[in-house]
């Protein structure tokens, strides 16, 4: 992790650590998950169900990216504010996808 000084209003030196590793460690834990899947996808060749198709493996990429960017903005985030602040932005997230699923996607919640 590369740090960074900062001085505050006291004129105290406080460091101030890139959470980098802790997002790349999020990052290879969803990629073993995903390994995971497909050894089980391959070793389980069960037949699929009525209704359902196989998917390509390429519709996991852009939620990953998401998942990784959101990540990083959350570890550097949790380093700039008060943990509790960070608690409360990041409990938001529930009324952010209920708005979603009911406005935009038109689902009943």
């Amino acid at each position: 992790m590369t740090t960074l000084q900062k001085v505050t209003e006291g004129g105290h030196i406080k460091k101030f650590y890139h959470p980098y590793m802790n997002c790349l460690s999020v990052f290879v834990a969803n990629l073993i998950n995903f390994i995971v899947y497909k050894v089980n996808e391959k070793t389980m060749k069960s037949p699929l169900e009525e209704g359902k198709t196989l998917h390509k493996n390429s519709i996991f990429f852009v939620p990953a990216l998401i998942d990784v960017l959101s990540t990083i903005l959350q570890m550097t985030a949790l380093n700039l504010i008060s943990g509790s602040t960070y608690l409360l932005i990041k409990g938001s997230s529930v009324i952010v996808t209920v708005f979603f699923t009911k406005y935009v996607f038109k689902m009943k919640v």
